[in-house]
């Protein structure tokens, strides 16, 4: 017979389902319904491990490694726990049911051919009728459309009833950030969405960051994964402690901080559900470090910054590689179902540009190949005053003024030039203002601060 293409099997996607569901068991129900016996398998002991698993979920029990260890004993089978130890290094939990569905038409290619090859050897001999084989051809192939799984589009009245459902949650599943301009421009961040602020340095891209944990993971106690690029979890945590102590980040480096102010601002961060990974990441790690916080409880995920992430490709040009991050942050937003939020920096145009015709736009995005395609909003943070831009044309200062330049918006209006959203800051304490009122409330120590109300 002849041997089966090496196109038409893959063992790593196969080992990869199995680890897979191996570190996550409850996984067995997505994949039953695309692969329905070991038989879809290609390699025999992958055949014998997934054997083991649909008779645990048959018996009621989830796929876990020590019970299909045991099974597989049970079994007579010479595989062992090391042996299940290695495919879990071979799992990969993002686009789950795709890479079944992957195996699913491995399988099913393999069997055309099968069909394909056994026709060919019956017309080739002039063993059988010509209609008759091709009868009995098309018989296999309706039996094999027969049984793929549903996968079938949603009705229009489907939709139709999500926009409706969407509409009744009345916003609730947006997360606001409690800076009230912020929120009413952009709506608020969203589930599957991915979110790009970009700025040229000093602009205030780590303040905001800050000031995003604090409104949401601080104050909101709404669960945050930071994947950290740039610096350190302990000088996150520093700047994030500034405005609740009332030190700067270099008088608490410095040992002039109040200790028992410090201490209290601690306790108050301390309690924010925020996990941090701050070691180096590649591309082809990204999707697992990110399904992990997000395995860990992370509600919405923020990225410092996108080009921190290194391309493994030697040969990739930057823009390849930023399209690559781009792409692949976009399908996690979607398959994780979090909002993703990564900050990016600016090429160096707005400084060889002059006056106000320094504030960024789209172009000025460093290289950024298919980034503006895949994000759903995209803002820039901008400040005059860094340019010496010390007021308005209409004669308004632009001392502690940060505006925010939103410049995409898939569901929402636009706000560039004079249209841009307006913020007060302490970049001391990185702090953003709604108000001038707020700002002018004095230093932001912890006793001084009101809850946000969102």
């Amino acid at each position: 017979m002849k041997p089966v293409p090496n196109t038409l099997f893959d063992v790593d996607l196969e080992a990869g389902i199995l680890g897979s569901i191996l570190t996550e068991p409850a996984l067995i129900a997505s994949a039953r319904r695309y692969l329905k016996d070991q038989s879809l398998f290609y390699r025999d002991s992958h055949q014998q491990v997934y054997q083991a698993m649909l008779e645990l979920h048959a018996a009621g029990n989830l796929p876990e490694a020590l019970d299909v260890a045991r099974r597989l004993r049970n079994n007579e089978s010479r595989l062992t726990q090391i042996d299940l130890l290695d495919l879990t290094r071979e799992a990969t939990l993002v686009n789950f049911e795709s890479r079944c569905l992957q195996l699913y038409d491995l399988f099913h290619r393999r069997n055309v051919q099968a069909v394909a090859l056994e026709l060919i050897r019956d017309l080739e001999t002039l063993s059988t009728d010509a209609l008759q084989a091709g009868h009995h051809f098309r018989q296999h192939l309706d039996r094999m459309e027969s049984g793929l799984p549903d996968r079938r589009a949603k009705v229009l009245t489907d939709v139709a009833r999500s926009v409706l459902e969407e509409m009744n949650q009345q916003g609730r599943h947006l997360i606001r950030t409690g800076i009230k301009p912020f929120d009413e421009a952009l709506g608020g961040y969203e589930p599957g969405c991915l979110y790009v602020p970009a700025g040229r340095p000093s602009m205030g891209k780590s303040a905001y960051l800050c000031q995003q944990i604090d409104g949401i993971a601080v104050q909101q106690k709404i669960p945050i994964g930071l994947l950290l690029l740039e610096g350190t979890d302990t000088a996150i945590m520093r700047r994030l402690i500034t405005r609740y102590c009332g030190y700067s980040v270099e008088d608490i480096r410095q040992g002039r901080a109040d200790a028992s102010l410090v201490s209290q601002a601690l306790d108050i961060v301390g309690q924010a559900p925020l996990q941090i990974d701050d070691s180096p990441c590649t591309l082809d790690r990204l999707e697992s470090r990110i399904t992990r916080l997000v395995l860990n409880g992370a509600q919405i995920i923020f990225v410092d910054y996108m080009q921190r992430i290194r391309d493994y490709r030697p040969r990739a040009t930057a823009m390849e590689t930023i399209t690559a991050i781009s792409g692949t942050l976009k399908d996690l937003a979607k398959q994780l179902q979090v909002p993703i939020i990564a900050l990016s920096q600016l090429s160096r145009e707005p400084d060889k540009r002059s006056s106000w015709e320094k504030r960024p736009i789209m172009s000025d995005l460093r290289g950024s190949g298919d980034l503006e395609q895949d994000a759903d909003a995209i803002f820039f943070l901008f400040r005059p005053e860094y340019y010496n831009l010390s007021q308005y044309p209409d004669g308004i200062s632009t001392a502690n003024l940060t505006e925010v330049h939103i410049a995409k918006s898939r569901d929402g209006a636009i706000h560039t030039g004079d249209d841009a959203v307006v913020l007060y800051h302490r970049l001391k304490y990185s702090a953003y203002y709604s108000s001038k009122g707020e700002f002018d409330n004095g230093e932001p120590q912890h006793v001084k601060m009101a809850p946000v109300n969102f």
